[in-house]
């Protein structure tokens, strides 16, 4: 049993199941674009984009929808603000605690040369790319949602495609950038446990993966539950709506 226990202990081995949890995370994800390429009904993101573009071109269409525009727009305004500053507030407390002003050399760039002897300091760097990730992807929703607002506005009552199809890339972009700080914000919990055992990050990013699916997937629906769109209609709408792949949120 002393190579098993060697095994576990050896930096070498915990850096491998630290990338394997990282490999988890991105395999996940690509899932997703290959079973929403699939079957898009299938994929919250997907139908989420599907909404928004929606929602673009029934608001856009009726006059004196602008009060409904500000105040739907101001709710996920609010949602990726409180995750941009949610996201900065972490990141602030973990440099705070993690020792930032030791003069010990604990933040010392230059002495991480030996990555197998500097476990815990690489942890701490990688959580603080994962807060900062989230930080920066909520606070382009952030830019994209406020655009999205102008755009979408001065368009109401109006019948231009292109002002139409430009409004639903800005408002799925935003929502694209709102989810990637969102699943960002979720992967600190596998990196914090990694401080206190390594070995736990693994089958904690697996239980991540497992409660995103539960939330990224839809529940099968018949097809003939989507039968109460004009098809004439939806047909004239079909580029608008390609032009929304890609930018799920």
């Amino acid at each position: 049993m002393d190579w098993w226990t060697e095994f576990f202990n050896n930096p070498a081995s915990q850096w491998v199941c630290i990338a394997i949890s990282l490999l988890i995370m991105v395999a996940y994800e690509i899932f997703l674009v290959f079973v929403g390429n699939a079957a898009p009904y299938r994929i919250a993101q997907r139908t989420h984009a599907r909404m928004r573009a929606t929602w673009v071109r029934k608001i856009m269409a009726r006059p004196g929808t602008e009060v409904v525009i500000v105040q739907t727009l101001r709710n996920a305004l609010m949602a990726a603000s409180f995750m941009a500053s949610t996201s900065m507030l972490a990141l602030i407390g973990m440099l705070t605690l993690s020792g930032l002003g030791d003069t010990s050399g604990h933040w010392n760039l230059a002495s991480l040369s030996d990555l197998t002897t500097r476990l815990i300091e690489m942890k701490l760097v990688l959580l603080a790319l994962v807060f900062f990730a989230s930080f920066f992807f909520n606070t382009m929703a952030v830019r994209f949602y406020t655009h999205a607002g102008y755009m979408i506005s001065i368009g109401v009552g109006t019948d231009d495609p292109w002002r139409r199809s430009v409004a639903i890339a800005y408002l799925n972009r935003a929502g694209f950038q709102y989810s990637i700080g969102v699943r960002a914000f979720f992967f600190c919990f596998p990196v914090m446990v990694s401080l206190f055992n390594t070995w736990l990050m693994m089958p904690t990013t697996v239980f991540l993966v497992f409660l995103l699916y539960q939330f990224d997937r839809i529940p099968f629906v018949r097809p003939d539950a989507r039968i109460d769109v004009n098809p004439v209609a939806h047909r004239g709408e079909k580029q608008e709506a390609d032009s929304t792949e890609g930018l799920d949120g």
